[in-house]
């Protein structure tokens, strides 16, 4: 069973998932509060299909860019499970994650998160037929 954690924006997030099938989700709007929140939701989560930690064989953790906060509560939550239970890691760059659903071959896609005071992370994507995931590429000479 893989457990999904991502805290890096407002709209955070559990899921549990079994090979490739999603098993359980719980979305919520958080109000930079995740200290707060995840441990609760992880709970619940994992009580609503009678598991505990140790039934978690791997852990995805979202990296960033994103909330400091958000971000070392659950980094801190799969460190802590890894050391506890010896479960692997997995890192997951935000927009990565972000941007996945929408590439496809031959499709520019930008991936945009609010970073604060007017600002924004982004990167861009692409991918060839040949490829299953997306590559970075740049966008020249645009300046920001």
């Amino acid at each position: 069973m893989l457990l999904a954690l991502d805290t890096a924006t407002r709209q955070s997030g559990l899921a549990l998932l079994d090979d490739e099938t999603l098993v359980a989700e719980l979305n919520w709007t958080s109000n930079d509060s995740q200290t707060v929140e995840l441990l609760p939701r992880l709970g619940q989560i994992l009580a609503w299909h009678g598991l505990s930690p140790r039934d978690i064989d791997a852990v995805a953790v979202s990296l960033g860019p994103g909330s400091f906060t958000g971000l070392r509560v659950a980094l801190s939550i799969a460190k802590g499970m890894a050391v506890a239970h010896g479960t692997p890691l997995l890192g997951v760059p935000t927009l990565d994650a972000s941007a996945l659903p929408f590439v496809s071959a031959g499709k520019l896609v930008c991936a945009v998160a609010p970073a604060g005071r007017g600002r924004v992370y982004w990167a861009t994507y692409a991918a060839t037929a040949d490829e299953s995931r997306p590559v970075t590429v740049s966008l020249g000479g645009w300046q920001g």
